[in-house]
């Protein structure tokens, strides 16, 4: 929409889901102060801004799957009220696809498939409400299917899969970083 007003220039990091790596990119970032805007694209680089104390540059995280209740933002679709910080909810809400998974398989015990970095930083039980009826498997992915299958229960009647992908754009006028 700007671009004819703006020469713009974005950089990718890709961390490969590696919550070091984007915790030292977004650390490295901040401390260069050399780009305008630093943008969360997935899951894990979203929690990482978010769960940042302070902003020192405009930052996005555009990927909030749970109300930040730890953090006070409010609720959906409106500011953070956090300085130099802005975030988008998710369409991708854990609870409405545990609750639709129920009700498709009228099943009362249902596994979710997750990255092992997910569930460690970003999801947890305790962020997560779901009817008190309903029994839920943590299940973290291994590197092969096979290996994931078998740890399903045999009980367990229906499987969400709650997957990640991670990246950082870095919007600059003075250059890439």
């Amino acid at each position: 929409m700007l671009s004819s007003q703006y020469d713009l220039k974005f950089t990718e990091v890709y961390t490969n889901s590696n919550t070091n790596d984007i915790s030292n990119a977004i650390a490295d970032i901040y401390a260069k102060k050399q780009v305008d805007v630093l943008v969360g694209v997935g899951v894990l680089a979203s929690k990482i801004i978010a769960n940042q104390s302070t902003f020192p540059i405009p930052s996005i995280a555009t990927v909030q799957l749970i109300n930040e209740d730890s953090r006070n933002l409010p609720l959906p679709n409106t500011v953070s009220g956090i300085s130099n910080f802005t975030y988008i909810n998710s369409p991708f809400n854990i609870v409405e696809g545990i609750n639709v998974l129920k009700e498709i398989c009228r099943c009362t015990k249902l596994a979710v498939l997750i990255n092992s970095n997910l569930s460690t930083i970003v999801l947890s039980e305790k962020d997560i409400y779901y009817d008190a009826d309903t029994e839920v498997e943590w299940i973290d992915l291994e590197a092969d299917l096979s290996s994931t299958i078998s740890k399903i229960p045999n009980d367990v009647e229906g499987v969400l899969c709650a997957l990640s992908f991670d990246q950082l754009f870095i919007r600059s006028n003075r250059g890439a970083f």
